[in-house]
């Protein structure tokens, strides 16, 4: 069972989250880490190597998108 009052007053005093605004360059990123999630799972690339390599990539990105 369902408290209708309860219900009825989640559904007026809700506000919805903003949604953020994708960066310019958001499918370069997804692309890097798509890359090396595949490094990962598909290669046996252990997780160190991937996060440390994901983040030296998508920082080069950022700071040529300065």
């Amino acid at each position: 069972m369902v408290d209708k009052e309860s219900l009825l007053y989640v559904l007026k005093n809700t506000v919805a989250a903003k949604a953020a605004t994708p960066l310019t360059y958001q499918a370069e990123f997804d692309k890097v880490m798509q890359e090396e999630f595949d490094k990962m799972m598909l290669k046996n690339q252990d997780i160190d190597t991937t996060i440390k390599t994901a983040q030296d990539k998508i920082q080069k990105l950022v700071d040529s998108k300065k």
